[in-house]
């Protein structure tokens, strides 16, 4: 408390409290309080409690002596802060804390000014919430320079503009949002807020008084590219936890207030292979059914049984669990299937329900349950089980996966009518429709397609090398037609003609003749039907056409010549 020395003559020796005091306007300062009288000089404190202003002429200062009062000295008693209530840390707030309490006396009755300045700023006015004669709340501004963090704080009594004294304040780093708010470990965070500090200097960002926390775990040095007063740029940590972890930036030992970040763990489609259904968990014949086996990571391609309308397969395929372990129970995935384009760029669409519509749909064995746990691995780079799968959704992960394990799943999907000769890409995807991180290998196969139409037919007399000419005549009892033949994979292909007087449609309903069988193996043979009189009649102009036959699929029909069908 300040002393205050009065000065003058007749002050008499004593304080008596009566006759003899100090006073401002009617208050009479107690005797306690004065630590010397005597004629000509007085010295006192005024008690820190006292609610009197002061003021001018009465109201100010009085020495009463012998029961006389001097005349009146323009003193005042500022307003006086003696203790501030902040949230967390004494004497320091955030921008934007609402109830900041400030304790003292002589505020006055009436609302006035409480400023905020920070060293070499100007001062910014506080919202007032409550104002009485000894506590005010505030509400602290958002306009306060974000490179500097100490100042003080003062107010201003408003029935006479007296100042109280400077409280020494700091404004505690503040973060208003993390940009992106969620991601996997090596994701560069945007940490952006207010007085998070100027930047401790390359080789002094990861220490005990600063540093940036993802949860418990202290990101390195080698995590934090830039640091700013208003933005931080950092690497979430190798070490965090899956899930929620709060974001504390420490400032010159100050902490911000913690911001919700969520640590995904990354996935990444690796291998797969495909395989004949069983109705078991665990298939035993790789495709195609029989002694062939393709390999891990093999397209199904023509020649290598491709699957029909109706056709059941089963795909093992794995993912590699990376950035944070995946805890059990916590991931489940979807199938995809895409035909247009390659498997980077192809518009994907989800496997449909058990007899759903789609081209591609699951498929219900009698026996697995569906979403069942696989009790072994088939593929080489597999060391996790995950789930045998009849539709989508898979089931979530039965177990635990820490980074760096491959987990392996197992599809049941049937051919639903898909395009014959199409190409088709599978991936998996998570539940909620989010891609995953990285894909090394797509599945992908081709669907049974149909036998290409017939090209070079000719026709010739029965030495099968004498070309009759369109609108030609034959002597002889046979005619022979031929054709070069291309199909789809392997097997047998058959030539078909139909075969009619010039005068009537040709329209696959009568006189239709199949020739014999030639194997195919992928290059063009030759197919040929005999016609004899007994299947044509004499002195008829005639015209034909031809198309091929593989098991129960045939191309197009081609004509010869250019006769109409």
């Amino acid at each position: 408390t300040q002393q205050i020395t009065i000065s003058g003559s007749n002050f008499g020796t004593a304080c008596d409290g009566t006759n003899n005091v100090v006073k401002i306007g009617t208050y009479s300062v107690p005797c306690a309080n004065v630590s010397t009288w005597t004629a000509t000089s007085i010295v006192f404190t005024v008690p820190s409690a006292t609610n009197v202003y002061g003021g001018t002429g009465s109201n100010g200062l009085i020495v009463r002596a012998s029961g006389i009062d001097s005349g009146g000295s323009s003193f005042y008693v500022y307003p006086s802060i003696s203790s501030l209530v902040t949230p967390s840390v004494a004497n320091a707030f955030r921008e934007g804390d609402t109830g900041i309490q400030i304790n003292g006396s002589r505020f006055g009755s009436a609302t006035s000014t409480v400023s905020i300045t920070l060293s070499g700023q100007s001062a910014v006015s506080s919202t007032i919430t409550t104002w009485s004669d000894t506590q005010i709340t505030i509400t602290i501004p958002t306009a306060l320079a974000d490179t500097i963090d100490t100042g003080t704080l003062n107010l201003s009594r408003v029935s006479d503009s007296k100042t109280s004294n400077n409280w020494n304040i700091r404004v505690l780093p503040q973060i208003t949002s993390l940009s992106p708010s969620s991601g996997i470990v090596g994701t560069v965070v945007n940490i952006n807020g207010t007085h998070l500090g100027s930047d401790p200097g390359v080789g002094y960002r990861s220490t005990a008084t600063d540093n940036i926390k993802f949860g418990s775990t202290q990101a390195l040095e080698s995590d934090i590219s830039s640091w700013s007063a208003t933005l931080i740029q950092v690497k979430v940590p190798s070490g965090v936890s899956a899930g929620t972890n709060t974001v504390v930036a420490r400032r010159s030992n100050y902490d911000s207030n913690s911001s919700n970040f969520s640590v995904l763990v990354s996935f990444t489609q690796k291998d797969f292979r495909w395989y004949a259904n069983a109705d078991s968990l665990q298939p035993t014949d790789p495709w195609p059914t029989g002694a062939t086996n393709l390999a891990e990571n093999t397209t199904i391609g023509g020649f290598d049984s491709p699957p029909a309308n109706a056709d059941v397969l089963r795909l093992r395929i794995n993912v590699t669990v990376g950035s944070v372990n995946l805890a059990a129970g916590s991931q489940s995935f979807k199938l995809q299937s895409g035909s247009s384009g390659s498997c980077t760029s192809t518009s994907w669409s989800d496997v449909d329900i058990i007899n759903g519509s789609g081209v591609w749909r699951g498929y219900d064995n009698a026996t697995p349950a569906d979403g069942a746990a696989l009790t072994g691995l088939l593929l080489s780079t597999s060391n996790a089980t995950a789930t045998y799968e009849e539709a989508n959704n898979s089931a979530n992960n039965p177990y635990a996966v820490s980074v760096g394990q491959n987990i392996e799943y197992d599809w049941v999907i049937q051919d639903n009518n898909a395009p014959s000769g199409t190409t088709y890409c599978f991936r998996m995807i998570k539940s909620d429709g989010t891609a995953l991180n990285s894909y090394t290998n797509y599945p992908s196969l081709i669907t049974k397609g149909l036998p290409n139409a017939p090209t070079s037919l000719g026709q010739y007399l029965a030495n099968g090398t004498t070309a009759v000419a369109v609108g030609g005549t034959a002597s002889t009892q046979t005619i022979i037609l031929k054709m070069t033949m291309t199909g789809v994979g392997s097997g047998t292909i058959y030539p078909q003609i139909e075969v009619k007087p010039i005068t009537q449609t040709l329209d696959g309903s009568t006189n239709i003749f199949e020739g014999s069988g030639v194997s195919y193996t992928g290059s063009p043979v030759t197919g040929q039907v005999n016609l004899t009189f007994g299947q044509i009649s004499n002195h008829t102009a005639f015209h034909w056409r031809a198309k091929t036959r593989m098991n129960t699929d045939y191309s197009a029909w081609v004509s010869f010549g250019n006769n109409a069908d």
